[in-house]
């Protein structure tokens, strides 16, 4: 073989896996995309499932507050706090997860100021926490960067 013949082969090779690892990233990349989409149905889905089709409500008197980043996803502290009248139930959704509604509580009359509890969350992805107060809905949302999956993943 020529010097030339062995260049041009080199370089038809070292294209061949340039093209290669650009489509296997774009597809990657796409796939990723589909899944976020997947998810964040999935997410809606389970909050209309819960709230009856109900509006969701934001409101500065329900907050959310979990880790930025949380380094294992089978524990993930949540606490949930509340200064509405009449609060009736809480729920936590993890989007991402095989089950999104992770958590609900029902509040006897008068008695929620905060709730803490723990959740799994399969990867990066947002922590709804949903107050019924007055017959209404609130909502706080978040999302958890995690570095560890819980829940057969991550």
């Amino acid at each position: 073989m020529s010097t030339k013949t062995i260049l041009r082969s080199r370089k038809f090779f070292l294209s061949s896996v340039f093209i290669s690892a650009m489509l296997l990233s774009a597809a990657a990349s796409s796939g990723d995309k589909q899944k976020q989409e997947l998810d964040a149905q999935q997410l809606q889905q389970a909050i209309k499932k819960f709230t009856g089709g109900a509006k969701l409500l934001k409101s500065e008197a329900v907050t959310l507050w979990t880790p930025n980043i949380a380094e294992a996803g089978h524990i993930v502290p949540v606490h949930i706090k509340s200064s509405l009248d009449r609060v009736e139930q809480v729920a936590v959704l993890v989007g991402g997860n095989p089950k999104p509604l992770a958590a609900t509580y029902r509040i006897p009359a008068g008695n929620m100021s905060v709730l803490k509890s723990q959740v799994k969350m399969r990867g990066t992805n947002q922590i709804v926490a949903i107050v019924k107060a007055n017959g209404k809905y609130y909502q706080a949302s978040k999302k958890v960067k995690v570095t560890i999956g819980g829940c057969g993943g991550g």
